[in-house]
């Protein structure tokens, strides 16, 4: 049992050390360790690339849709349908069902459908701190993540610099859904972790290789003649969980990055404003 691994691919709490909770959320990386719709995009994704590999016509395709949407539902009832968890599966279902019925849909389009349905469900989910972020945040990186991506890609004219190109995204949307959540985050926890877009720039990268290969550690596991190997991917997940636990301890280590709301107010007001 990895209490690490577990936490992050299906949002288990209460598992892990104090210490390890608080320097995720001195150094601004606590959505790693919920559940929320970069988890399952990732897992989705792996799925997605694993079907690319057979040919395939509409009605197959099709099928890998409702295949999909199945474990979604599946997926979502494992991690104990948490607010962010309910938004980004309905986001997800309603994207495949778009596929299977129309010719597709938008991010946001599947955002707002997804914050109507849960609504409708639970009005009450309006005042869940939980969903507020869910939802600031992935908005917020549908809209403004790729203006702020073209803005410092040609700023910097790193055209041609993947490398570059990499970070600027994944500066501009740790950045954007920082800004987002900073008003809720800051009512509800009373400090704020000014740390979030610089330890973001590695820990998410870090995040998608654990998840990705905890889940196939799983999955092959419960083959018997692939079940010697799960030790070598659980070997990758262990020296990914060690790098990103680094991350979090080097970012929780500097005090100043973590604003109390009661004595900088003024300056996380004018930053949510922004």
């Amino acid at each position: 049992k990895a209490p690490f691994t577990e936490q992050i691919l299906i949002g288990t709490r209460g598992e892990l050390e104090n210490e390890i909770t608080e320097a995720f959320r001195k150094s601004g990386m606590s959505h790693i360790l919920a559940v929320s719709g970069m988890h399952m995009a990732v897992i989705v994704n792996l799925f997605e690339k694993f079907f690319g590999l057979f040919p395939s016509d509409k009605n197959k395709r099709n099928a890998r849709s409702v295949f999909i949407i199945v474990f979604i539902i599946f997926y979502m009832a494992l991690c104990g349908l948490g607010m962010s968890v309910i938004r980004s599966g309905f986001m997800l279902i309603f994207h495949y069902l778009s596929k299977i019925f129309f010719s597709g849909s938008k991010p946001v389009e599947n955002l707002g459908i997804a914050i109507v349905t849960v609504l409708l469900f639970d009005p009450f989910a309006a005042c869940d701190s939980g969903f507020l972020m869910s939802v600031f945040s992935c908005g917020a990186i549908f809209i403004f993540a790729p203006h702020l991506k073209a803005f410092i890609v040609n700023h910097l004219k790193a055209d041609g610099k993947p490398l570059v190109k990499y970070f600027a995204e994944a500066f501009s949307v740790s950045t954007v859904a920082f800004l987002s959540v900073l008003p809720v985050s800051a009512a509800v926890f009373g400090k704020i972790s000014l740390a979030s877009p610089f330890s973001n720039l590695f820990a998410g990268f870090l995040t998608q290789y654990i998840i990705v290969f905890g889940l196939i550690t799983v999955l092959i596991g419960f083959v018997p003649f692939l079940s010697f190997a799960a030790g070598g991917t659980a070997f990758i997940v262990s020296v990914f969980e060690t790098l990103l636990l680094m991350i979090a301890k080097f970012f929780a280590g500097f005090s100043f990055f973590c604003a109390d709301v009661s004595e900088s107010w003024f300056y996380i007001w004018i930053l949510g404003s922004a």
